[in-house]
């Protein structure tokens, strides 16, 4: 059994979400080939708001032009339980000629092979949601509605974390989780 408790989450704007998914390089785009749903890991930019993906000649990405896709990023420490995914959900749209010099050397690509069909995702809709809130009770604490005791997280009533020993209590019937790794 895991000893670490799941964390609070919450949902992010669409703002901070754009700032997140420009914080990487390495998404994966979902799109419809064969009447298949598949999934691509990728390299991207944000640019003006826009997911910037290369790929090469015949790449099975290039069915998605003119078609929605999403496009999902994240960044998760697995130990601590913390972190961010946003997906942005889009029409993809191949990269005109005027604008094509521009993005020809950004992503850098991560795979060999020439790379020369640029695709820009534009979202429409943008969702993402945060594991950074408070560790949650391993198990209920019959304990809810009471008010924080001391050490308690006031954002999570009945739950104490103690930092010296690793621990997270819950309530009065004293069970705990090691937060240890």
């Amino acid at each position: 059994m895991d000893p670490t408790p799941p964390r609070a989450g919450r949902e992010l704007g669409r703002a901070e979400s754009l700032n997140l998914l420009g914080s990487v390089s390495v998404g994966r785009v979902v799109f419809t080939h064969r009447a298949l749903p598949t999934v691509r890991p990728v390299n991207h930019v944000l640019h003006d708001g826009c997911v910037i993906v290369r790929t090469h000649p015949g790449a099975a990405l290039l069915s998605a032009i003119g078609t929605v896709v999403a496009y999902e990023a994240d960044l998760i420490h697995e130990g601590d339980r913390i972190g961010w995914s946003v997906i942005a959900v889009g029409y993809a749209r191949r990269v005109g000629d005027r604008e094509l010099t521009q993005f020809r050397t950004l992503p850098s690509p991560w795979v060999a092979g020439e790379m020369t069909e640029v695709i820009r995702i534009e979202p429409e809709l943008v969702t993402g949601f945060a594991l950074d809130g408070e560790l949650l009770p391993c198990s209920p604490s019959g304990n809810e509605g009471s008010a924080p005791t001391p050490n308690e997280s006031p954002a999570v009533p009945g739950v104490r974390a103690s930092p010296e020993t690793g621990t997270t209590t819950l309530g009065a019937s004293g069970d705990s989780c090691s937060t240890a790794r």
